[in-house]
């Protein structure tokens, strides 16, 4: 505690700044302390702000009430728990499998791990293009069975479908035996065979013969494995969600592809979700942000597939798409359809992370954050900010300030447009190049005419 009070002192001493011009800055909002005069002061940057202040937050300046010295302080990226326990596998024994009347495989395990309970069951499985019932029962004893799966699938639909399920989520129970009952152990596949006969020399065309081959396959599992429920952590903070506004949507007919552009305003964000209301589909995207500097004026931030599918008990959608964090205005989303019916995206929606600014609390109560000023009038601050730091790490109660809403800044002044001196202009520019290469030819032409001089004269 001691090395933050030195510091913390030594930090609030040297606040002798004279006022700053607060000019350049468009939008002001009050910060009330709420009385805290000790330890740290928390100021959520809430998306009010976020919309408004520059990329990476260079023109964030705090204002302390009194005399509008500036106020030292601390960017932080909220902490928020994403990662919970994985659930594990649980030790098993199969006690018997056998095939049942009408190709009905039966199989009965018990769990040899006697602390922990399933909730999952996995079958490992190496066939592709199968659809399977699933009957599964639990017991206490080994003799009286409940059953508490009564329609389960495992599919797998990769003829067609990039798709594939081969895993059941139990309800909650403690039982230790499980009795799993998988329908058609054994099925059909109709293959068509095309025979082409070829005869050399003569008139005759070759002979062309089709043949449908039936072939039984035995539904085979290598393994059953049960799963425990993952660990999920005390408390999770989803990330911040903004709505983005969709700037124009179209279709391009040649490359059989959907462009989407959307505006985030600067947002950080590190994710987007769509909103998507058909389903049975899977398509690759390509996710671009502006840059100018680029010939096409885009730049690839990520590519990836989305997909949304709704069959019968299934229901599997996954329609983030995730990246490193990245501030920006524009962004371009294409999504390749090809001969599909096209999908269509209703709205997109930012993801980002929660920050806040840390100060040292203070005697004043009430203080003034100012922001949305331009690029090239204002520069990033640098503040000496170990005493935060050091408080953060020590863990000491951080009050979170009240912080109001946006409001114009009566002394803004927008920035005077740079005015190049007019000899500075391109048009002037362009007269005096023709002047040097207009006087360059008379020089050349005056010359020439003294050389031939000379020689008819010798």
């Amino acid at each position: 505690m001691k090395p933050f009070l030195i510091l913390s002192s030594l930090l609030l001493c040297s606040l002798a700044w004279a006022d700053i011009d607060t000019q350049p800055f468009q939008y002001q909002c009050e910060v009330d302390s709420k009385g805290a005069s000790t330890g740290l002061i928390g100021i959520p940057l809430d998306e009010a702000i976020l919309r408004k202040a520059n990329p990476g937050w260079s023109d964030l300046r705090l204002l302390s009430g009194s005399n509008h010295a500036e106020v030292p302080y601390f960017v932080e990226k909220k902490e928020r728990r994403t990662s919970d326990s994985p659930s594990k596998r649980i030790a098993t024994k199969i006690l018997s499998a056998n095939e049942l009347a009408e190709g009905v495989l039966e199989t009965e395990i018990t769990l040899t791990d006697k602390k922990r309970t399933a909730s999952r069951i996995e079958f490992e499985t190496p066939l592709r293009d199968f659809e399977k019932r699933v009957i599964i029962s639990g017991s206490d004893d080994g003799e009286t069975w409940e059953t508490i799966i009564a329609n389960g699938l495992i599919l797998d639909r990769s003829h067609f479908l990039d798709f594939r399920r081969t895993s059941l989520d139990l309800p909650p129970n403690d039982y230790r035996h499980f009795q799993i009952r998988i329908d058609a152990a054994t099925d059909e596949q109709v293959a068509s065979i095309r025979k082409i006969t070829r005869t050399s020399g003569g008139d005759v065309d070759d002979s062309i013969s089709e043949t449908m081959e039936v072939k039984t396959r035995p539904f085979r599992v290598d393994r059953i494995n049960f799963y425990t429920e993952g660990e999920k952590a005390e408390t999770i903070q989803p990330r911040a969600e903004y709505e983005l506004a969709i700037l124009q949507s179209d279709f391009d007919e040649e490359k059989k592809e959907s462009v989407i552009e959307f505006d985030s305003e600067n947002l950080p964000l590190n994710g987007i979700s769509l909103t998507i209301k058909d389903q049975n589909f899977r398509r690759y995207f390509h996710l671009f942000v502006e840059d100018k500097g680029r010939e096409n004026g885009w730049r690839q931030v990520t590519e990836g597939s989305i997909h949304s599918y709704s069959i019968e008990s299934i229901e599997d959608q996954n329609l983030e798409i995730n990246f490193g964090e990245r501030s920006a205005s524009r962004w371009r989303l294409t999504i390749e359809q090809g001969d599909n019916p096209a999908i269509s995206v209703e709205s997109v929606r930012g993801l980002g992370e929660h920050y806040r600014l840390l100060t040292l609390a203070s005697d004043e109560e009430k203080q003034a954050l100012y922001f949305g000023a331009d690029s090239e009038a204002v520069s990033a601050p640098d503040y000496d900010t170990a005493a935060i730091e050091l408080a953060r790490e020590k863990e000491i109660p951080v009050h979170i300030a009240n912080v109001g809403k946006p409001i114009e800044n009566t002394a803004f002044s927008p920035p005077v447009p740079k005015v190049d001196p007019w000899y500075e202009t391109k048009t002037i520019l362009w007269i005096a190049i023709a002047l040097v290469v207009l006087v360059m030819t008379w020089v050349i032409l005056k010359t020439t005419k003294q050389i031939e001089s000379v020689t008819e004269s010798d």
